[in-house]
């Protein structure tokens, strides 16, 4: 193997690596910006089911005592 041919190979190894190391890097610091913002909208995402469900459960109580005044006042008016 002559000379220039051990530069090639040597420049070729060096390239792969540090093309290697920067897809590594890359990769890690999207999944991890990708995991943060996975994890604020899954929070987001609760928040917003539970103030739902408590609208409902509000809904519901404005109507069940409504229904039960109606009921109340019809029974006693009889």
């Amino acid at each position: 193997m002559n000379v220039n041919r051990k530069i090639f190979v040597i420049i070729y190894i060096i390239f792969a690596l540090l093309t290697s190391t920067v897809i590594f890097v890359s990769q890690s610091i999207l999944d991890s910006s990708f995991s943060d913002l996975e994890e604020k909208e899954a929070i987001s995402n609760v928040e917003n089911v539970h103030n739902m469900i408590d609208f409902q459960t509000i809904e519901l109580d404005e109507i069940n005592s409504a229904f039960f005044k109606g009921r109340c006042q019809g029974f006693y008016a009889n």
